[in-house]
């Protein structure tokens, strides 16, 4: 999985931490500006913050974040690597 898949996907169990909620919305917030809020991208960011334990949702993040290239844009892998360090903390 590429790491803005894990970094989305590992913050459900942390959310009520602000430091991650705060990373986490500014990860997925910058995802919904470059690619669009009706994107299929954040349509899968949405759809698994509905259903969050569903590995069906999670590949498909996975897939639409391929899809758009998101793994290759730098800012949106910063984000990612700065939620991951927020989560580990």
């Amino acid at each position: 999985m590429e790491a803005v898949t894990v970094a989305i996907t590992k913050a459900f169990a942390k959310l009520e931490e602000t430091a991650v909620k705060d990373a986490y919305d500014a990860l997925t917030t910058l995802i919904q500006k470059k690619f669009g809020e009706k994107s299929e991208l954040a349509k899968a960011i949405e759809n698994l913050e509905n259903r969050p334990d569903s590995a069906g949702r999670k590949e498909l993040l996975n897939e639409e974040i391929v899809a758009a290239k998101a793994h290759q844009d730098r800012e949106i892998t910063n984000a990612a690597e700065s939620l991951i360090e927020k989560i580990k903390a």
